[in-house]
Order: C-alpha cells, then sequence, then structure tokens
C-alpha cells in the first residue's frame, strides 16, 4: 500500500516447470507417464492403418478355396493385429493417466497442506486486503491449486501424443506416396485447428476472474455478517443483491460471448472433417490416375492421416489451460512466499520482567484504510494498574488492544 493508501495489487513471479516438479512425487511416475505419452501416439495411426487394411480384407474373393484361405489368413492377421492394438492402447492409456493422475494429486495435496499452513501463520493485517477474502482464499485452496497441474509434465506429455501422433501419420503416408504425403501433411493443421481453437478459447479472463474475486468476497461479507445484514432492513438487502449481480455481468457475458464462437470452431471442426476427405481423396484419386498408383496404398495412407489428425484435434482438446494454469501458480506460490510481517512462531521473550506497557507517539493505519485510527497516541499503565479506556464506535479502543496484543505493528511510534 502506497503512502496515501492507494492500495497496490501485488505481482506475483513466474513459476517454472522445474519448481513445479519439486512438488511433484514419485518422480518415477512423470518418467514412465511420459513414455506411456510417446506409446499412446502410436494407437490411432497404427488403429487407421489396420482399419483401412480390413477394408480391402472385406473386398476380397472368394470365389475358390485358393482365395477363400488367402481370405481367412489376412482377416486372422489384422485381427489379431486389432486385438494387439486394443491392448496396447488400454495399456498406455492407463498408464498415462495412472502415471499423471497420482503424481498430479500428490503435488496438489503438498501444494495445498503448504497454502493452507502459510495463511495460517500470515499477520491479521493481510486478512485486511478485500482480495483475501475467505471466499476468495478458499476458491484458491479448491480451484486454483487444482489448475496449476497444467504446468507439469501431464501438459508436455498430451502435447507429445499429439503431434508426435501427427508426425507419425504424416510418416506413413509418405511410405505409401511421397506425393499424396505432402498434400495430406499441409491440410492436417486445418484438421487440428478446429480442437485447438475451442481448448485455447478464452476471452477477457482477467476481468472475469477480478469479477468473480469481487463477488466472492462481497458474498463472504453478507454471510459472515448476515445480522447487520439483516438488521439494515429490505431495501438493503435488495442493494446488495443488485450488487452481486452487478458484479456477475461481466463473467455473463464473457460466457455468452465464448458460447457463441466455441460453437463456431465445433461446427468447424465438425465440417472440417468432411471437407479433407472430400478433397484428400479427390487429389489422390487424381494421382492415382496420373503416376500410376496402387489404389489400396493410396487409400491407407489418407485414411491413416485422417484418423491421426482427428486423434490430435482431440488430444489438444485435453489439454489443461496453461495461461490458466500460470496464473494460478503464480497466485499460490506468491501466498506461499510472501513474507509474514509478524510471524506467530516467532521465539518471544521466556519472562516479563517489568509489567508496563506504553504507547509513546503511536500512529496506526489499518492496512485497508487510508485514514489514520491512531495519531500521535501516547498512554502509559503502569505495573498492577487497572485502566479502563471509553471511546464512542470507531475511536480505537479494539485497535489499541490489538497493538498491546501484536496482532498489528504500528505505522510509526
Amino acid at each position: 500500500m502506497k503512502a496515501d493508501g492507494t492500495r497496490v495489487k501485488p505481482v506475483h513471479r513466474d513459476i517454472s516447470l522445474k519448481e513445479m516438479m519439486m512438488y511433484y512425487t514419485p518422480r518415477w511416475m512423470a518418467v514412465v507417464g511420459l513414455f506411456a505419452s510417446l506409446a499412446s501416439a502410436f494407437n490411432l495411426p497404427m488403429f487407421g492403418f489396420i482399419l483401412s487394411q480390413y477394408v480391402f480384407v472385406l473386398a476380397m474373393p472368394v470365389d475358390n478355396d485358393t482365395e477363400v484361405t488367402e481370405f481367412e489368413q489376412q482377416r486372422d492377421v489384422w485381427t489379431f493385429a486389432f486385438i494387439g492394438l486394443i491392448f496396447g492402447i488400454g495399456l498406455s492409456t492407463f498408464t498415462q493417466k495412472l502415471c499423471f493422475g497420482f503424481g498430479g494429486e500428490n503435488m496438489t495435496l503438498k501444494l495445498r497442506i503448504k497454502l493452507f499452513e502459510n495463511i495460517l501463520r500470515k499477520h491479521i493485517g493481510w486478512f485486511d486486503n478485500k482480495e483475501r477474502a475467505p471466499g476468495i482464499l478458499t476458491n484458491i485452496i479448491t480451484e486454483d491449486i487444482t489448475s496449476v497441474n497444467g504446468l507439469t509434465t501431464e501438459a508436455i506429455g498430451i502435447l507429445i501424443e499429439a503431434f508426435l501422433g501427427l508426425l507419425i501419420s504424416c510418416l506413413i503416408c509418405f511410405f505409401f506416396s511421397w506425393r499424396l504425403a505432402i498434400v495430406v501433411s499441409l491440410m492436417s493443421p486445418f484438421m487440428v485447428l478446429g480442437g485447438l481453437g475451442m481448448a485455447k478459447l478464452q476471452f477477457n479472463q482477467e476481468a472475469v476472474s477480478e469479477s468473480y474475486k469481487a463477488a466472492n468476497s462481497l458474498l463472504s461479507d453478507i454471510i459472515l455478517n448476515y445480522r447487520t445484514v439483516i438488521a439494515f432492513g429490505p431495501k438493503n438487502v435488495d442493494m446488495i443483491l443488485d450488487r452481486y449481480n452487478q458484479l456477475l455481468m461481466v463473467p455473463r457475458e464473457a460466457g455468452i460471448k465464448k458460447a457463441h464462437i466455441s460453437g463456431l470452431f465445433f461446427g468447424y471442426s465438425q465440417g472440417i472433417r468432411f471437407v479433407f476427405i472430400a478433397l484428400v481423396f479427390y487429389v489422390a484419386a487424381i494421382f492415382t490416375r496420373k503416376f500410376g498408383l496402387d489404389p489400396q496404398q493410396v487409400f491407407s495412407g489418407c485414411y491413416v492421416v485422417f484418423v491421426g489428425s482427428i486423434g490430435t484435434g482431440v488430444s489438444l482438446s485435453q489439454l489443461p489451460s496453461i495461461s490458466k494454469a500460470r496464473e494460478a501458480a503464480k497466485l499460490v506460490f506468491g501466498i506461499i512466499e510472501e513474507p509474514s510481517r509478524i510471524d506467530p512462531k516467532q521465539e518471544g521473550s521466556s519472562s516479563i520482567t517489568h509489567g508496563r506497557v506504553e504507547f509513546k507517539n503511536v500512529w496506526f493505519r489499518y492496512p485497508s484504510r487510508k485514514t489514520a485510527i491512531l495519531r500521535n497516541f501516547n498512554l502509559t499503565i503502569e505495573p498492577n494498574q487497572s485502566v479502563a479506556i471509553v471511546g464512542h464506535s470507531g475511536s480505537g479502543k479494539s485497535t489499541i488492544a490489538s497493538l498491546i496484543l501484536r496482532f498489528y505493528d504500528s505505522s510509526k511510534g
């Protein structure tokens, strides 16, 4: 807070992945989760490849015994390959979710305990700030800490799975036809754009966050002082409810805007699949006729990239919001690292030799207020002396008691 009483919003530093991983235990689970993400990157490209082979197996002629035998052999080969792929998908996905989920919950638990411990050690003046109302602090402990998982290896694993899966799909298509691979590689980002756009859709999140904080602070004050609120009559209640409604207008307007744009991206992500299929197969038909390519290989290459692109978009849509995680981490670690002016665990005097209490030219102002409560205040209380402090409401009686108990430190004096 400045000298004129203006509240200064705290600026917190950025938190790195290395700092976040210090709370991630056991560490080996993060490594296993990354390897599981590497394995998961092969799932959808191989699914597209095997399924494309199934289409041509079903089209095989079965007019004589030789053709029936060949059909059964191909059927068995790709059936067992598909069964093996199913087990591989199940194992890699289970391992990935288990490792990232278990490690993330451990990290969240440690951060929540450390945050709560540091909140309890803050001096009373720290809670006078409206941004540290009970409702806001509760939201930080319950919601914001969960969001910091977006800065851990889970986000890295999902990115690896998404982009490596798309790369593998393009490489398989390149194996069949390098000409076609160039075309589908240039078009595949348009498939990814829909899922990525829906995942990262954010509008004026700072204003939304500030409005929610103010609404939570107002709601906390109402609940804690509900008797006072009711005592002022229905008009006071209506005024407070109107104020609460106004604070929720910014999130409401942002939500409506996000819903419209989300619908646009969703429609795009659904429509681009059919556009992709139409254009790729049209180009594939031209290449097949012009360069004499094998239709089965062309179809396999197109279908693998098609399935891989969809999988990349789905994976990116599940990616935690990194920007939201970064802001949550800055807020959480800002509270943890902020030193308390008065530490309740610090060592005091082992004994009191003189019971004399003296205020000498003391000035005091609450952190959340501009005006000083005590101005050049002087008071001496001798040992074994009883003193009664009398005054009207707001004159500073409770403030004097709080200073004696050192709930606050004086501004001067």
